[in-house]
Protein backbone atom coordinates (compact mmCIF):
# COMPACT_ATOMS: atom_id res chain seq x y z
CA UNK A 1 0.00 0.00 0.00
CA UNK A 2 1.16 3.71 -0.75
CA UNK A 3 2.51 5.83 2.71
CA UNK A 4 0.15 8.41 3.14
CA UNK A 5 0.35 11.43 5.20
CA UNK A 6 -2.28 14.56 5.69
CA UNK A 7 -2.70 15.95 2.16
CA UNK A 8 0.78 14.07 0.28
CA UNK A 9 1.71 10.43 0.08
CA UNK A 10 5.31 8.68 -0.89
CA UNK A 11 4.75 5.57 -3.37
CA UNK A 12 6.55 3.88 -5.42
CA UNK A 13 5.47 3.20 -9.45
CA UNK A 14 4.50 0.38 -11.25
CA UNK A 15 5.61 -1.00 -14.41
CA UNK A 16 5.53 -3.70 -17.16
CA UNK A 17 8.80 -5.32 -18.02
CA UNK A 18 9.86 -7.42 -20.79
CA UNK A 19 7.88 -10.55 -19.78
CA UNK A 20 4.90 -8.31 -18.94
CA UNK A 21 4.78 -8.67 -15.57
CA UNK A 22 4.42 -5.82 -13.04
CA UNK A 23 7.28 -4.41 -10.99
CA UNK A 24 7.78 -1.31 -8.34
CA UNK A 25 10.51 0.96 -9.31
CA UNK A 26 13.23 1.27 -6.64
CA UNK A 27 12.50 5.48 -6.80
CA UNK A 28 10.33 6.36 -4.32
CA UNK A 29 7.63 9.50 -5.82
CA UNK A 30 5.89 12.08 -3.95
CA UNK A 31 2.58 13.56 -4.55
CA UNK A 32 1.19 16.97 -2.87
CA UNK A 33 -1.35 19.54 -4.07
CA UNK A 34 -0.91 23.10 -4.46
CA UNK A 35 -4.26 24.96 -4.51
CA UNK A 36 -6.23 22.05 -5.36
CA UNK A 37 -3.75 20.50 -7.82
CA UNK A 38 -1.80 17.54 -7.40
CA UNK A 39 2.18 18.04 -7.79
CA UNK A 40 4.02 14.16 -8.59
CA UNK A 41 7.20 13.67 -8.96
CA UNK A 42 10.42 11.55 -7.75
CA UNK A 43 12.01 11.69 -5.01
CA UNK A 44 15.29 10.95 -6.70
CA UNK A 45 16.11 8.34 -3.33
CA UNK A 46 15.46 4.41 -2.72
CA UNK A 47 15.22 5.51 0.50
CA UNK A 48 11.93 6.02 2.09
CA UNK A 49 12.80 8.13 5.21
CA UNK A 50 14.42 10.29 2.93
CA UNK A 51 12.16 10.57 0.63
CA UNK A 52 9.25 11.54 3.34
CA UNK A 53 11.61 14.40 4.88
CA UNK A 54 11.38 15.42 1.21
CA UNK A 55 8.05 15.33 1.34
CA UNK A 56 7.34 17.50 4.16
CA UNK A 57 9.96 20.15 3.12
CA UNK A 58 7.79 20.31 -0.38
CA UNK A 59 4.73 20.44 1.59
CA UNK A 60 6.37 23.07 3.53
CA UNK A 61 7.38 25.20 0.61
CA UNK A 62 3.69 25.06 -0.57
CA UNK A 63 2.05 26.48 2.98
CA UNK A 64 4.24 29.09 2.90
CA UNK A 65 3.76 30.01 -1.09
CA UNK A 66 -0.04 29.52 -0.82
CA UNK A 67 -0.04 32.44 2.06
CA UNK A 68 1.21 34.91 -0.12
CA UNK A 69 -0.37 38.12 -0.32
CA UNK A 70 -0.19 41.75 -1.88
CA UNK A 71 -1.46 43.36 0.61
CA UNK A 72 1.61 44.96 2.92
CA UNK A 73 -0.94 44.35 5.93
CA UNK A 74 -0.76 41.18 5.36
CA UNK A 75 2.34 40.21 4.66
CA UNK A 76 4.48 37.57 6.57
CA UNK A 77 8.33 37.36 7.38
CA UNK A 78 8.04 34.02 5.27
CA UNK A 79 7.08 35.57 1.91
CA UNK A 80 10.32 38.06 2.90
CA UNK A 81 12.37 35.35 3.76
CA UNK A 82 11.22 33.74 -0.19
CA UNK A 83 12.38 36.85 -1.88
CA UNK A 84 16.12 37.06 0.05
CA UNK A 85 16.18 33.31 -0.98
CA UNK A 86 15.37 34.02 -4.64
CA UNK A 87 17.65 36.87 -4.83
CA UNK A 88 20.39 34.94 -4.28
CA UNK A 89 19.79 32.38 -6.70
CA UNK A 90 19.04 35.17 -9.23
CA UNK A 91 21.91 36.78 -9.01
CA UNK A 92 23.71 33.04 -8.45
CA UNK A 93 25.68 34.21 -5.25
CA UNK A 94 27.78 31.75 -3.90
CA UNK A 95 26.50 32.17 -0.62
CA UNK A 96 23.12 31.28 -1.65
CA UNK A 97 23.34 27.52 -0.35
CA UNK A 98 24.39 28.62 3.62
CA UNK A 99 22.08 31.26 3.06
CA UNK A 100 18.87 29.32 2.63
CA UNK A 101 20.15 26.55 5.20
CA UNK A 102 20.38 29.38 7.95
CA UNK A 103 17.24 31.21 7.33
CA UNK A 104 15.48 27.70 7.71
CA UNK A 105 17.26 26.79 10.72
CA UNK A 106 17.09 29.75 12.67
CA UNK A 107 15.35 32.99 10.98
CA UNK A 108 12.07 31.35 9.76
CA UNK A 109 10.92 29.17 13.29
CA UNK A 110 11.57 32.68 15.00
CA UNK A 111 10.43 35.43 12.57
CA UNK A 112 8.24 33.00 9.58
CA UNK A 113 4.77 33.46 10.54
CA UNK A 114 5.29 37.50 12.18
CA UNK A 115 3.62 39.61 9.91
CA UNK A 116 6.33 42.01 8.44
CA UNK A 117 4.22 45.50 10.02
CA UNK A 118 5.18 44.83 13.32
CA UNK A 119 8.61 43.76 13.32
CA UNK A 120 10.25 46.52 15.30
CA UNK A 121 13.60 47.03 17.60
CA UNK A 122 11.34 45.14 20.68
CA UNK A 123 10.97 41.84 18.55
CA UNK A 124 15.04 42.52 17.28
CA UNK A 125 15.84 42.74 20.53
CA UNK A 126 13.97 39.77 21.38
CA UNK A 127 15.88 37.81 18.86
CA UNK A 128 19.36 38.88 19.83
CA UNK A 129 18.46 37.23 23.79
CA UNK A 130 17.04 34.16 22.25
CA UNK A 131 20.65 33.93 20.52
CA UNK A 132 22.29 34.95 23.26
CA UNK A 133 20.68 32.33 25.23
CA UNK A 134 21.69 29.61 22.37
CA UNK A 135 25.21 30.61 22.93
CA UNK A 136 26.02 32.23 20.11
CA UNK A 137 29.00 34.69 18.68
CA UNK A 138 27.71 38.68 18.22
CA UNK A 139 29.29 38.09 14.46
CA UNK A 140 27.00 35.19 13.87
CA UNK A 141 23.74 37.37 15.36
CA UNK A 142 25.00 41.01 13.38
CA UNK A 143 24.61 37.91 9.79
CA UNK A 144 21.74 36.79 10.70
CA UNK A 145 20.15 40.39 11.69
CA UNK A 146 21.13 40.78 7.96
CA UNK A 147 19.21 38.62 6.36
CA UNK A 148 16.60 40.16 8.03
CA UNK A 149 17.14 43.54 6.93
CA UNK A 150 18.21 42.71 3.34
CA UNK A 151 14.32 40.50 3.18
CA UNK A 152 12.46 43.77 4.89
CA UNK A 153 14.14 46.07 2.30
CA UNK A 154 13.34 43.32 -0.40
CA UNK A 155 9.83 43.65 -0.46
CA UNK A 156 9.53 47.35 0.28
CA UNK A 157 11.58 47.60 -3.35
CA UNK A 158 9.17 44.68 -4.50
CA UNK A 159 6.52 46.30 -6.72
CA UNK A 160 3.77 46.19 -5.49
CA UNK A 161 5.44 47.36 -2.59
CA UNK A 162 4.95 44.83 0.41
CA UNK A 163 6.59 46.63 3.53
CA UNK A 164 6.03 50.26 4.09
CA UNK A 165 8.80 50.65 6.68
CA UNK A 166 12.22 49.01 7.41
CA UNK A 167 12.98 49.42 11.08
CA UNK A 168 16.55 50.44 12.64
CA UNK A 169 18.69 47.37 12.61
CA UNK A 170 21.17 48.03 15.59
CA UNK A 171 24.25 45.93 15.36
CA UNK A 172 25.87 44.48 18.37
CA UNK A 173 30.29 45.33 18.90
CA UNK A 174 32.18 42.10 17.66
CA UNK A 175 35.37 42.20 19.02
CA UNK A 176 36.81 38.88 17.43
CA UNK A 177 39.67 40.18 16.27
CA UNK A 178 42.87 37.42 15.42
CA UNK A 179 45.74 38.10 17.63
CA UNK A 180 47.48 35.02 17.49
CA UNK A 181 50.82 34.96 15.26
CA UNK A 182 52.42 31.34 14.14
CA UNK A 183 56.49 32.50 14.85
CA UNK A 184 58.60 30.56 11.76
CA UNK A 185 60.21 27.81 14.00
CA UNK A 186 56.64 26.31 14.32
CA UNK A 187 55.68 26.72 11.12
CA UNK A 188 58.41 24.81 9.53
CA UNK A 189 57.59 22.25 12.37
CA UNK A 190 53.88 21.72 11.45
CA UNK A 191 54.91 21.98 7.22
CA UNK A 192 57.34 18.91 8.05
CA UNK A 193 54.92 17.07 9.60
CA UNK A 194 52.09 17.17 7.51
CA UNK A 195 51.18 15.36 4.04
CA UNK A 196 52.11 16.37 0.56
CA UNK A 197 48.56 18.11 0.27
CA UNK A 198 48.15 19.59 3.49
CA UNK A 199 52.03 20.83 3.19
CA UNK A 200 51.84 22.91 0.05
CA UNK A 201 48.55 24.31 1.89
CA UNK A 202 49.97 25.36 4.45
CA UNK A 203 52.84 26.39 2.93
CA UNK A 204 50.98 28.92 0.37
CA UNK A 205 48.53 29.83 2.84
CA UNK A 206 51.22 31.27 5.76
CA UNK A 207 53.22 33.16 2.83
CA UNK A 208 49.83 34.49 0.90
CA UNK A 209 47.25 34.77 3.28
CA UNK A 210 45.31 33.46 0.93
CA UNK A 211 41.47 31.56 1.75
CA UNK A 212 41.46 27.84 2.13
CA UNK A 213 38.62 28.32 -0.64
CA UNK A 214 41.08 30.14 -2.97
CA UNK A 215 44.12 27.67 -2.16
CA UNK A 216 42.07 24.59 -3.10
CA UNK A 217 40.84 25.77 -6.05
CA UNK A 218 44.47 26.91 -7.44
CA UNK A 219 45.15 25.16 -10.77
CA UNK A 220 48.72 23.93 -11.91
CA UNK A 221 48.08 25.58 -15.05
CA UNK A 222 47.61 28.58 -13.30
CA UNK A 223 51.00 28.99 -11.60
CA UNK A 224 53.24 31.00 -13.69
CA UNK A 225 57.39 30.56 -12.17
CA UNK A 226 58.47 33.26 -15.22
CA UNK A 227 55.81 35.94 -13.25
CA UNK A 228 56.52 34.36 -10.21
CA UNK A 229 52.56 34.71 -9.55
CA UNK A 230 49.94 32.07 -8.97
CA UNK A 231 46.79 33.75 -11.30
CA UNK A 232 43.41 33.29 -9.13
CA UNK A 233 40.07 33.57 -12.14
CA UNK A 234 37.60 35.18 -10.31
CA UNK A 235 35.02 32.49 -10.13
CA UNK A 236 37.06 31.43 -7.63
CA UNK A 237 37.94 34.46 -5.54
CA UNK A 238 35.22 36.30 -2.82
CA UNK A 239 34.56 39.24 -4.00
CA UNK A 240 34.53 37.62 -8.27
CA UNK A 241 37.46 39.70 -9.22
CA UNK A 242 40.42 38.03 -10.29
CA UNK A 243 43.45 38.52 -8.49
CA UNK A 244 47.65 36.63 -7.97
CA UNK A 245 48.88 35.26 -5.02
CA UNK A 246 52.97 35.89 -5.18
CA UNK A 247 54.99 33.45 -5.61
CA UNK A 248 58.47 34.31 -2.51
CA UNK A 249 59.97 32.37 -0.23
CA UNK A 250 60.33 28.76 -0.16
CA UNK A 251 57.08 28.59 -1.73
CA UNK A 252 58.91 28.02 -5.58
CA UNK A 253 60.82 24.70 -3.78
CA UNK A 254 57.29 23.66 -1.99
CA UNK A 255 55.58 24.30 -5.81
CA UNK A 256 57.92 22.32 -7.35
CA UNK A 257 57.73 19.25 -5.12
CA UNK A 258 54.23 19.13 -5.35
CA UNK A 259 53.67 19.81 -8.90
CA UNK A 260 56.12 16.72 -9.51
CA UNK A 261 54.49 14.97 -6.79
CA UNK A 262 51.18 15.41 -9.08
CA UNK A 263 52.57 15.30 -12.32
CA UNK A 264 50.77 12.28 -13.81
CA UNK A 265 47.94 12.90 -11.93
CA UNK A 266 44.51 13.96 -14.21
CA UNK A 267 43.56 15.90 -11.58
CA UNK A 268 44.16 19.44 -13.01
CA UNK A 269 44.04 20.96 -9.13
CA UNK A 270 47.21 21.49 -7.31
CA UNK A 271 45.75 20.29 -3.73
CA UNK A 272 44.62 16.66 -4.70
CA UNK A 273 44.92 13.42 -2.59
CA UNK A 274 45.06 9.89 -4.37
CA UNK A 275 44.31 12.40 -8.03
CA UNK A 276 41.48 14.01 -6.18
CA UNK A 277 40.10 17.05 -5.03
CA UNK A 278 40.60 17.74 -1.36
CA UNK A 279 37.41 19.04 0.55
CA UNK A 280 36.23 21.19 3.33
CA UNK A 281 34.98 18.62 5.69
CA UNK A 282 34.76 21.53 8.09
CA UNK A 283 32.07 23.47 6.04
CA UNK A 284 30.17 19.73 5.50
CA UNK A 285 30.12 19.71 9.62
CA UNK A 286 28.75 23.19 9.54
CA UNK A 287 25.89 22.77 6.69
CA UNK A 288 24.98 19.43 8.94
CA UNK A 289 24.48 21.38 11.92
CA UNK A 290 22.23 23.80 10.25
CA UNK A 291 20.28 20.87 9.01
CA UNK A 292 20.46 18.32 6.18
CA UNK A 293 18.03 19.09 3.52
CA UNK A 294 18.92 16.75 0.62
CA UNK A 295 20.55 13.37 -0.20
CA UNK A 296 24.29 12.71 1.45
CA UNK A 297 27.29 13.25 -0.99
CA UNK A 298 28.42 9.60 -0.91
CA UNK A 299 31.99 10.87 -0.62
CA UNK A 300 30.26 11.85 3.30
CA UNK A 301 31.77 15.74 2.29
CA UNK A 302 28.53 17.93 2.00
CA UNK A 303 24.86 17.50 1.66
CA UNK A 304 24.13 17.79 -2.08
CA UNK A 305 20.90 19.70 -3.15
CA UNK A 306 17.80 18.20 -4.22
CA UNK A 307 17.55 17.96 -8.18
CA UNK A 308 14.34 16.15 -9.50
CA UNK A 309 15.11 13.69 -12.08
CA UNK A 310 13.75 13.92 -15.43
CA UNK A 311 11.92 11.36 -16.84
CA UNK A 312 14.21 9.87 -19.71
CA UNK A 313 17.07 9.82 -16.84
CA UNK A 314 14.07 8.05 -14.04
CA UNK A 315 13.47 5.32 -17.12
CA UNK A 316 17.10 4.66 -17.43
CA UNK A 317 17.57 3.86 -13.53
CA UNK A 318 14.86 1.90 -13.55
CA UNK A 319 15.75 0.14 -16.66
CA UNK A 320 19.30 -0.42 -14.78
CA UNK A 321 17.52 -1.30 -11.46
CA UNK A 322 15.19 -3.93 -13.15
CA UNK A 323 15.79 -7.76 -12.60
CA UNK A 324 16.52 -9.31 -15.74
CA UNK A 325 14.74 -12.23 -16.50
CA UNK A 326 16.84 -15.37 -18.70
CA UNK A 327 17.72 -14.03 -22.50
CA UNK A 328 17.25 -11.29 -21.87
CA UNK A 329 20.67 -9.70 -21.96
CA UNK A 330 21.84 -9.35 -25.71
CA UNK A 331 19.46 -11.63 -27.64
CA UNK A 332 16.76 -8.99 -28.55
CA UNK A 333 17.14 -9.67 -32.44
CA UNK A 334 17.17 -13.33 -31.47
CA UNK A 335 13.59 -13.29 -29.99
CA UNK A 336 12.15 -10.76 -32.16
CA UNK A 337 12.99 -13.58 -34.71
CA UNK A 338 11.75 -16.11 -32.72
CA UNK A 339 14.94 -17.40 -31.98
CA UNK A 340 16.04 -16.91 -28.81
CA UNK A 341 19.72 -18.82 -27.70
CA UNK A 342 18.33 -19.73 -24.58
CA UNK A 343 15.34 -22.02 -24.20
CA UNK A 344 12.75 -20.32 -22.18
CA UNK A 345 12.06 -22.31 -18.51
CA UNK A 346 9.14 -25.16 -19.03
CA UNK A 347 6.15 -24.58 -16.41
CA UNK A 348 5.43 -27.30 -14.41
CA UNK A 349 2.26 -28.16 -16.22
CA UNK A 350 4.44 -28.76 -19.17
CA UNK A 351 7.16 -30.61 -17.54
CA UNK A 352 4.57 -32.47 -16.06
Amino acid sequence: MPKRIPTGRVFQKTYPDRRGRNRRTATFYLKYYVRGKAIELSSGTTDYDEAMATLRQKMAEAARQGEHTDHPERVRMNQLFDLLVDDYRYKNRKSTYDTELRVNRHLRPFFGDIKAQVIGTSKLREYVAHRRRQKDEPATINKELSFVRRAMKLGAQHDPPLVFRVPHFEMLPVDNAREGVLEHEAYAAVRDALPPYARIALVIGYHTGARKGEIRSIRKDKINFNAGRIDLPGRTTKNGKPRYLPIYGDMKAELDMALAATAKSKCPLLIQHNEKPVYDRGRAKRERSHGNYGPQDPRGVRPLPHRERTPNETKRAEARRAPKSQGDCGRRGARRRGKSKTPRPLSPVESW
